[in-house]
């Protein structure tokens, strides 16, 4: 399996979902497949998290997407 499926993407969602979802742990969590990436693999990963949290935060605002989404899903849920 490709790097990009079973580590670059899930970093990305990971960040994206950390900077959305700012206050919903449960949208917090790492998910890598277990038969490709090791738990050593995977914690190296999840240690770099905040980094590239604070790196995303530099290149750009995700207040104003974060208000967006949650204002269509406060449309659609109605």
């Amino acid at each position: 399996m490709p790097d990009a499926l079973t580590k670059t993407i899930p970093i990305w969602c990971v960040v994206i979902n950390r900077l959305l979802f700012e206050y919903t742990p449960t949208a917090h969590q790492l998910f890598t497949p277990k038969s490709v990436v090791g738990p050593s693999e995977h914690a190296q990963i999840e240690a770099r998290l905040e980094t590239l949290i604070e790196d995303a935060k530099v290149i750009t605002n995700f207040d104003i997407y974060r208000n967006i989404f949650l204002a269509d899903l406060s449309v659609s849920a109605s």
